[in-house]
C-alpha cells in the first residue's frame, strides 16, 4: 500500500477532478484556506461545484503558462513576469505570493 502511495502520490490526497496535474495539485496544496471565501460555483454539465481553493489553483496556473518564457529561472525579468502573473491572481499579499512563486519554481512543467 505504501509502495502504491509513492509511486502514485495522487491517490494520497481526494483532489477534485480538474486538478489532475502535478503543478496543479502544488499549487491547490499550497493554498491557504483562510485566504479563500468557500464560494461554489456550479460545474458543468452537471459536474460537482468548483470551490474557491480549486478555481484560483487553475486561475494561477494558466496565469503563470501565459507569461512564462523558456528559461525563465534564474533571469530577474522573466521571474518578475511570473511574480506579476502570481500577483494578479493573488492580490496583494506578499508573503503568500513569495510562497506560491517558491513552488511554481520548483515545479519542471512551469
Amino acid at each position: 500500500e505504501l509502495t502504491g502511495q509513492v509511486s502514485n502520490p495522487a491517490s494520497r490526497a481526494a483532489y477534485p477532478p480538474t486538478v489532475d496535474s502535478g503543478p496543479l495539485r502544488a499549487l491547490y496544496d499550497n493554498l491557504k484556506d483562510t485566504e479563500l471565501h468557500q464560494q461554489e460555483e456550479p460545474g458543468y454539465g452537471g459536474s460537482s461545484p468548483v470551490t474557491a481553493r480549486e478555481q484560483r489553483a487553475m486561475d494561477l496556473d494558466q496565469a503563470i503558462r501565459g507569461v512564462k518564457k523558456a528559461d525563465w529561472r534564474g533571469n530577474r525579468f522573466k521571474e518578475r513576469e511570473v511574480l506579476n502573473a502570481i500577483r494578479a491572481v493573488l492580490g496583494s499579499d506578499e508573503q503568500s505570493i513569495e510562497a506560491i512563486f517558491e513552488v511554481v519554481k520548483a515545479q519542471r512543467e512551469y
